[in-house]
């Protein structure tokens, strides 16, 4: 299973030959992954770097925390567009 990223990357770019470049593709397409993610797994285990936790559901125990209840119709869960829309035109009325 290859590793999850949660932080900020930094991009270069690499040359490989054509064999490297179709076994690297091929490993992808089998693991149905990206060749980015295969080629940092790869590095991860080469460096033996300790790879990032991976989240769950527990760690995201704020959704759904907030509600709409109220005289809002529709809520502004539901219409969260027309919302912002409105207090923004609101902000520019004459009072």
């Amino acid at each position: 299973m290859l590793p999850e990223y949660n932080g900020v990357m930094q991009r270069f770019q690499i040359q490989l030959d054509e064999s490297t470049y179709e076994a690297l593709r091929l490993r992808a397409f089998e693991g149905r992954v990206s060749m980015a993610s295969v080629v940092r797994s790869a590095i991860q285990q080469a460096l033996d770097v300790p790879s990032e936790p991976r989240h769950d559901l527990a760690d995201f125990r704020f959704v759904g925390a907030g509600s709409s209840e109220g005289d809002e119709e529709p809520p502004v869960s539901v219409d969260h567009d027309r919302a912002i829309a409105d207090a923004i035109q609101s902000r520019f009325e004459p009072t």
